[in-house]
């Protein structure tokens, strides 16, 4: 329904210029809720104004495009509304949907542009008090100041890699890979130099998948020869094994993301709806937690004082547990329940996760924010992190050094048949990317 509607409003828009119509302002009860089906309020614009003939009014254009800016395909059309609205009679509410519809497209130059123009409008036309005015002005400047503009990595790894995994070692900043198709671990070099630390099929390696990088050392979660059952491979700086942990004897599993804290490497287990707890000094499983709220668990990160466990649950969205108790704390997270969050970091009092599930539209893909509460028992809010870049192509996994966070931007896990490990459409492959970008 969306494309029709991006069709109607696109020639109503038209004509609109052609002074036929236009957007007539929005009534009272369309403005004064929030529906959650923004659809109708679309479907209502359209349906009143081609009823209507009246003069153009700029607000209106401003009003539409503030609910375009909601729906997954209209992006570039409240782009153009607002600066139709711009243009007819500037305003700072024109400005910031303007900011944001070219924000959201990463279309960063058009948002410098527009917070310059709207610090010139309040400075020349704005009605505020001083200090008012003053603090609508330092407003836009860290608006535009905090732009976030990613560095593009090119991994430079075989087009069929489809990578699954990222970590960066703090000390040098050299970035690892683990390949789903290759069955191996690849190193980019500071210097930008490429060479795999686990070879294809080395240690019985396979559908490379979690990685962590700690003190030195590299730990990297495969499946075992593509078997149902996994291992973990801890390796040090220069790839050579130093401990291969196994399950021997065990139940089909699937070890999908791991966490590390004090000598423990906590495990979620996809297959089995659990997370195992790995002793990195005894080589010894045990299960951590197995929990009715915790279904084909994913992404996995624990607080920065080692209390508190964060999993993300497809069925229950993201579990907080309490590590001494072993126990889940908070109630079922609606927002975050059947999303996909595949990788999952703690941060400064917050989760960061990348969610990237089919129920998701895929300009909605990328990194998100969870706000903890201050006994980080329960997630406050939820926002976009970093969504909607043209090189987003199933975001998968990120990892956050320095400030800097290093997203594997195109695993393009949706081009692989995973039952037979071949490339559905080569011709769509591209080269493997990754963006950092300045955390929050």
């Amino acid at each position: 329904m969306n494309r029709l509607f991006c069709l109607l409003v696109a020639l109503f828009a038209q004509q609109s210029v052609n002074g036929q119509f236009e957007f007539p302002p929005p009534n009272e009860s369309a403005t004064s809720t929030h529906p959650a089906d923004q659809d109708s309020i679309v479907m209502a614009y359209i349906t009143d104004s081609l009823a209507s003939e009246s003069s153009s009014r700029p607000e209106a254009y401003a009003a539409a495009a503030e609910h375009l800016i909601f729906q997954d395909t209209l992006l570039p059309l409240a782009l153009s509304l607002a600066e139709m609205s711009l243009k007819m009679e500037p305003s700072q509410w024109a400005y910031r949907l303007s900011f944001e519809a070219a924000e959201l497209q990463h279309q960063y130059e058009e948002c410098r542009a527009h917070a310059d123009k709207a610090v010139s409008f309040i400075q020349q036309h704005s009605t505020l008090s001083v200090s008012a005015k003053e603090a609508e002005i330092n407003h836009w400047r860290a608006r535009k100041a905090q732009l976030r503009e990613p560095d593009l990595i090119n991994a430079a790894v075989e087009l069929d890699f489809i990578p699954e995994g990222i970590a960066v070692d703090p000390r040098n900043r050299d970035i690892f890979l683990s390949s789903l198709t290759r069955d191996k671990v690849t190193r980019i070099s500071c210097r930008k130099r490429v060479a795999d630390v686990i070879k294809k099929g080395e240690h019985e390696y396979s559908v490379g998948v979690g990685l962590e990088s700690l003190d030195g050392r590299l730990y990297a979660l495969g499946s075992i020869d593509r078997s149902d059952r996994s291992q973990v491979l801890e390796l040090d700086a220069d790839g050579n094994l130093l401990n291969q942990f196994r399950m021997e004897e065990s139940e089909k599993h699937f070890f999908n993301d791991l966490a590390i804290y004090d000598g423990h490497a906590y495990l979620t287990d996809t297959y089995g709806h659990r997370v195992y707890r790995l002793s990195l000094h005894s080589g010894t499983f045990d299960i951590f937690i197995e929990d009715e709220t915790i279904k084909y668990p994913n992404g996995i990160t624990i607080s920065s004082d080692g209390t508190k466990l964060f999993v993300d649950s497809y069925s229950d969205g993201i579990r907080i547990i309490d590590i001494a108790t072993a126990s889940v704390l908070n109630l079922r997270h609606p927002e975050s329940a059947g999303k996909g969050i595949d990788g999952l970091k703690y941060h400064e009092g917050s989760l960061y996760g990348v969610i990237n599930g089919r129920a998701t539209p895929a300009r909605k893909h990328g990194l998100y924010r969870f706000v903890l509460s201050e006994d980080q028992m329960d997630i406050v809010s939820v926002s976009p992190t970093f969504i909607n870049h043209p090189l987003l192509d199933v975001p998968t996994t990120f990892d956050i050094v320095g400030g800097q966070v290093y997203l594997l931007a195109n695993s393009q896990i949706d081009n692989l048949d995973q039952e037979t490990n071949t490339i559905i459409d080569p011709t769509r492959l591209t080269p493997t990317y990754i963006l950092r970008f300045a955390i929050d």
